[in-house]
């Protein structure tokens, strides 16, 4: 009889401290990225989900002309997950976490297509203006109360260029990765008198 007293209690307990570390996770995310097959350099926002460990958003990259080639347009989508919730301190104050991210990235301008151009003759290969990008790395920074700051590290696979690193042994399975590197601010769009949503007892305790 007591041990079916205690289940209910301490799933309830197990259920509102779950929920306790989820309302600390922060809302918004915005991304700067380095290189990785999305420009030289992008930017966009993104979602957190609440319970920290996935972020869903749109970015924007950009890479100037280069060798008579025009400027690089991308708008991408992408999906990170992490095995650490954002709000988790996991060495010391610090937040580290291993990192995937599963990225669509759609190429604008003139320099790629859909679809091949009524002007070209049939059978040409034009190149493709969708790819999909793989991202594997890590995050390490520091997040607390709802906001904080992050960089990131990360190799990213290009979706043609690793499917001929499979497909064809004379194509070595490292060049089809790429280094990114990533910086994010963590936010949540709070008002001042909404603070105490972020604060644990213990610091409450601290600040009285």
């Amino acid at each position: 009889m007591r041990v079916q007293l205690l289940l209910p209690l301490l799933l309830t307990g197990i259920l509102a401290h779950a929920q306790e570390d989820t309302t600390r996770a922060p809302v918004w995310t915005l991304r700067t990225q380095f290189a990785g097959y999305q420009g030289t350099v992008g930017a966009g926002i993104l979602w957190n989900v609440p319970d920290g460990r996935a972020q869903v958003g749109l970015l924007y990259g950009f890479s100037a002309p280069q060798y008579d080639l025009p400027a690089f347009h991308g708008l991408a989508l992408r999906l990170t997950g992490s095995w650490f919730s954002l709000d988790r301190s996991t060495i010391g104050r610090w937040h580290l976490s291993p990192t995937m991210a599963i990225t669509g990235l759609l190429e604008l301008g003139d320099l790629a297509y859909l679809s091949i151009p009524k002007e070209y003759p049939d059978g040409y290969y034009p190149p493709q203006a969708f790819h999909a990008l793989l991202s594997l790395g890590g995050r390490v920074g520091r997040i607390e109360h709802g906001k904080g700051w992050s960089f990131s590290v990360e190799t990213v696979a290009l979706d043609t260029y690793l499917w001929y690193a499979i497909s064809q042994r004379e194509t070595p399975f490292l060049d089809a990765w790429s280094l990114a590197l990533g910086a994010e601010f963590h936010f949540s769009a709070l008002h001042p008198g909404d603070r105490s949503r972020w604060e644990r007892p213990d610091d409450r305790k601290k600040v009285r």
